[in-house]
């Protein structure tokens, strides 16, 4: 009932006029990845099935851009490009090979299957781009792997000053280098790729040692490591605290550490939290009217009145006590004032 209604009411307005979207999916709501993923893994099933002639040999698809490998002659391969676009009303595919010599697009429009060919220029032959690789077969007929960007693409990395946990910008220059390193096969092109991260992520504001401290701690892990599928194993059941960060705010992770033991003393609240909270933080909404001045933290559990905590704790939250149902609001916790019922 909930998805009939997003892809069949979607209205909105344009130049004082109110339009009804007849068909589609509406851009921006939730719901659109999920339901374009489940409905393209339906079509390409089908439309794989039903063909007669030669199927590519690999086939993989990241929402609505496919990699395909196909083995056989050049016209085998149009004719299989122009019936999956043929295939379906509204779905067309557009495609971009590369050889020697040339490069060959392909099209759907107006009930027409158009092909089209350039000169290879400077662009690398018998390759294809693929989300954020560029894939080439070499002279060795070899797969090589190397970093794509788009020619509109623009340097928006994160600030280091921007109004996030300094872990969060520390942990990016390390992310990125990681991610050159999965990416190239080469190391002579992970070297250059670094070289040019390290521009860009110094033109953002990092620290350049911080910045080379990162790189060298992914320079020393070999790419076989870096490329194997990491399984994560969630063994930790510890609860999150999460937060809404203000960096104004004093280290609330170490106020925590220091004043956990003290409240484990309550039975009640050691059982209800028998192990510490992580810290998580989130953003605060841009609406929100408390921004930049204060945090809420909403918790329900099991809580008796903690008193005779003296340190500082800058944040003021509700709780529920579950047995007797009656809300507390707690100001300063740490700063020895006792609980106060609303």
């Amino acid at each position: 009932m909930l998805l009939s209604f997003v892809l069949k009411f979607n209205s909105f307005i344009f130049n004082g006029f109110y339009y009804l979207q007849e068909w589609g999916t509406a851009i921006g709501t939730k719901v659109a990845p999920t339901y374009a993923n489940i409905f393209m893994g339906k079509l390409e099933s089908q439309l794989l099935k039903d063909w007669k002639g030669r199927l590519p040999s690999f086939w993989k698809r990241f929402i609505d851009d496919i990699l395909c490998l196909f083995v056989g002659t050049e016209d085998e391969l149009l004719e299989f490009l122009k019936y999956i676009s043929a295939y379906h009303s509204t779905i067309k595919f557009t495609c971009e090979y590369r050889l020697k010599d040339k490069i060959v697009k392909t099209k759907w429009k107006n009930g027409r299957f158009i092909i089209e060919n350039f000169p290879i220029l400077n662009i690398r032959p018998r390759s294809v781009d693929f989300l954020d690789c560029n894939i080439w077969i070499n002279e060795k007929n070899k797969f090589e792997t190397d970093l794509f960007v788009k020619g509109t693409d623009r340097i928006t990395y994160l600030k280091p000053q921007s109004a996030h946990a300094p872990f969060v910008t520390k942990n990016i220059p390390y992310s990125l280098a990681y991610r050159l390193k999965r990416i190239c096969s080469s190391n002579d092109n992970f070297l250059i790729r670094l070289k040019e991260l390290e521009c860009h992520l110094l033109s953002r504001g990092y620290n350049s040692k911080v910045v080379k401290n990162a790189f060298e701690k992914v320079k020393i892990i070999s790419r076989t490591q870096a490329i194997q599928k990491v399984v994560r194993v969630n063994s930790n059941n510890r609860p999150v605290f999460c937060l809404t960060y203000d960096p104004r705010i004093d280290s609330v992770s170490s106020s925590m550490k220091k004043h956990f033991t003290l409240a484990c003393k309550d039975p009640i609240f050691k059982k209800t939290f028998p192990a510490m909270p992580m810290i998580g933080y989130k953003r605060a909404k841009k609406d929100h009217p408390q921004r930049h001045k204060i945090l809420f933290f909403n918790i329900i559990a099991s809580i008796g009145p903690i008193c005779g905590i003296r340190d500082h704790f800058s944040i003021q939250y509700w709780v529920v006590d579950s047995e007797s149902g009656v809300h507390f609001y707690l100001d300063d916790l740490l700063h020895g004032k006792k609980w106060t019922q609303t």
